[in-house]
C-alpha cells in the first residue's frame, strides 16, 4: 500500500474528472435544442458557486421564462428564429 500512496491523490483526482465528464455528457445528450443547454449550463454555475437550492431555483425560473412561455401568457416574437420549432413542441 505504501508503494501507491504518492500517486493516490492524482489517480483519485483524474477518476472524478473522468467521472464528471461523462456524466455531462450523457446529461447532455438528453436535450433537445440550445434553449434546454443553456438553461441547464446556467443552473450548473449556480449550482457550483452557490449550492444545490439556489440552483435548483435558477432552473426553475428560467424554465418557466424561457421554455413554457404559453404556460405564463407570454408571447413568442414571430419574427424571431426558431420559433416555428418552439411552437411544434
Amino acid at each position: 500500500m505504501s508503494f501507491f500512496q504518492p500517486v493516490l491523490p492524482i489517480a483519485l483526482s483524474l477518476t472524478l474528472l473522468l467521472t464528471g465528464y461523462i456524466c455531462l455528457m450523457v446529461g447532455l445528450e438528453q436535450l433537445e435544442n440550445n434553449t434546454e443547454r443553456g438553461i441547464a449550463g446556467t443552473m450548473g454555475v449556480v449550482l457550483a458557486v452557490y449550492g444545490a437550492g439556489w440552483g435548483l431555483a435558477t432552473g426553475a425560473v428560467l424554465y418557466f421564462l424561457i421554455e413554457r412561455t404559453k404556460l405564463l401568457g407570454f408571447t413568442a416574437d414571430p419574427e424571431a428564429p426558431g420559433v416555428k420549432a418552439a411552437e411544434e413542441h
